[in-house]
C-alpha cells in the first residue's frame, strides 16, 4: 500500500511544483532511503495542495514612528541606495527590480500556468489618485478581476491597483530591465491571494502577492489612451477624481493583449518596506504608448517635484532564476 501511495505521491507532487522545486526534488528523490522520500513527498504535498506558506522576514523600520520619507532622488532623505537603513527587508535576498536575462530563464515546467479572469469587465466606478511617488488607479467592479495559478489553477489573486513608474526622458523609467535595455515606462498590476483578506495582510507571506507587470516605450504609431485624460486633473499629490462608468479603463485597455509570453521569479515589492512576497510575471516584449500620454505622465508632480524617474535601481539575483511561461 505504501509503494501505491509513494508512486501517487512522486507523480501529484512534483508536477504541482514551480520548475525551481521539480529540480530540487527530482536531486533528493530516488536514493536508498525510500523513508526518507516518503517524508520529504508527504512535506511537499502539503505545501503544494494546502498552501503552507513562509511568512516573509517582518524587520521593523529604524523609528516606525518617526517621519521619515523615501525618494529617488540623490537629495532625497532616504534615496533608493539607503532604503535599507530605515526598511531593513529593502536590503534582503530577494529584491526588485532584476535586469531579466532572458537567455538565463528556463522554461516554466509548471502544468498549470497563470490565467487572467475578467480582464475584459468594464468597472462600475474608476479611481485616479496622485499618490506622491506615482499615480494610481483603482475600481469598483460588480465582479473583481483575478488571476490564478498553481493546482488546478486554485490559487487565486484578486485585483487591487495599477501604478506606473516612468523616467525622465525616453531612454530610462522602468523598474525591470530586458537584457539589461530599460524601457520609458513600466505598468504594475497588483493582485493579492483571496485567502488573505487585502493587499497589506497578504504582504506578510511568501506566496501573498502576484504582480503582473508590462513595458513600454513611445511611438507616433499609436493612439492616446482613454485612461490617460484624467491625469490632468491629479496632478499635484493627494488629488484624486473618481468617474463613473468611465469607457477605456478596462484591465485589457490598459495592458493589450494577454496572449503572449511571461517571465517569473520571485521577488518584491519595489517600494519601501519593499515586502519579499510578490511573485512576478513580466511580458518581456516591450509595448507601444502614444508620445501623448507618456507627457501626460511626466506632467505629474510628485513629493519631490516632478514625478519622472520613479523607479527604483535593479537589485542583485542572489541566486535567483527566472522562468518563461
Amino acid at each position: 500500500m505504501k509503494t501505491f501511495i509513494y508512486a501517487f505521491l512522486v507523480i501529484t507532487t512534483i508536477t504541482g511544483l514551480h520548475a525551481e522545486d521539480q529540480e530540487n526534488d527530482l536531486q533528493l528523490l530516488g536514493g536508498a532511503d525510500e523513508e526518507k522520500d516518503y517524508e520529504i513527498l508527504l512535506e511537499r504535498l502539503g505545501k503544494t495542495f494546502f498552501g503552507f506558506p513562509r511568512p516573509v522576514s517582518s524587520l521593523p523600520s529604524i523609528n516606525p514612528s518617526s517621519d521619515v520619507h523615501y525618494g529617488y532622488e540623490e537629495d532625497s532623505q532616504y534615496p533608493p541606495q539607503r532604503w535599507a537603513q530605515a526598511w531593513p527587508t529593502c536590503g534582503g535576498v530577494r529584491q526588485s527590480p532584476i535586469n531579466i536575462d532572458l537567455n538565463s530563464c528556463k522554461k516554466d515546467l509548471a502544468l498549470f500556468p497563470l490565467k487572467f479572469n475578467n480582464f475584459e469587465a468594464r468597472p462600475i466606478s474608476t479611481t485616479v489618485t496622485n499618490v506622491g511617488h506615482s499615480v494610481q488607479y483603482s475600481f469598483n467592479f460588480k465582479t473583481p478581476p483575478t488571476v490564478t495559478r498553481g493546482i488546478l489553477n486554485l490559487k487565486q489573486y484578486i485585483f487591487a491597483q495599477l501604478h506606473f513608474h516612468f523616467g525622465k526622458t525616453d531612454n530610462v523609467g522602468s523598474e525591470h530591465t530586458i537584457n539589461s535595455k530599460p524601457a520609458a515606462l513600466e505598468m504594475h498590476l497588483v493582485f493579492y491571494k483571496s485567502n488573505y483578506g487585502s493587499v497589506e495582510h497578504a504582504a506578510q507571506f511568501s506566496d501573498g502577492l502576484v504582480v503582473v507587470a508590462a513595458l513600454f516605450n513611445p511611438s507616433d504609431d499609436v493612439p492616446d489612451k482613454l485612461y490617460t485624460e484624467y491625469l490632468s486633473q491629479v496632478k499635484v499629490p493627494t488629488q484624486t477624481i473618481t468617474v463613473q462608468n468611465a469607457k477605456g479603463t478596462r484591465l485589457i485597455d490598459f495592458i493589450g493583449s494577454l496572449n503572449t509570453k511571461f517571465v517569473r521569479y520571485e521577488g518584491s515589492l519595489t517600494t519601501p518596506g519593499c515586502s519579499e512576497a510578490v511573485t512576478w510575471y513580466i511580458s518581456p516584449s516591450v509595448k507601444e504608448i502614444s508620445r501623448g500620454d507618456l507627457e501626460a505622465f511626466r506632467a505629474l508632480i510628485g513629493d519631490e517635484g516632478p514625478m519622472g524617474g520613479n523607479f527604483r535601481p535593479t537589485q542583485p539575483l542572489n541566486g535567483r532564476k527566472c522562468y518563461v511561461i
